[in-house]
């Protein structure tokens, strides 16, 4: 995962033999308090040219936000990729 500018900028590196990428939010996001959910499951990275790969539209202004992937093969799921905060755009 990369430093996302946004909620609307997510960004990450691919993982060599992956086919698709959950994508996860958390408020939340480690110890027994961690809020961790699926906004898109089996996101497919082949157009990577086109960025940002992925943009949080249902993120509330106001609020911080978390995000990590994981990989998906048919060998199944990679452990979460390092998180990293977005900066938080003000309510409107």
């Amino acid at each position: 995962m990369l430093q996302p500018e946004s909620c609307h900028a997510i960004n990450w590196k691919g993982s060599a033999g992956a086919t698709a990428y959950d994508i996860q939010r958390a408020t939340i996001p480690d110890g027994p308090d961690a809020n961790w959910e699926t906004l898109e499951a089996g996101r497919d990275r082949s157009d990577a040219g086109s960025l940002p790969l992925f943009a949080d539209l249902t993120a509330k202004p106001g609020v911080g936000y978390f995000y990590r992937v994981i990989a998906k093969n048919v060998a199944g799921l990679s452990k979460p990729s390092n998180f990293h905060p977005t900066p938080v755009f003000p309510p409107i």
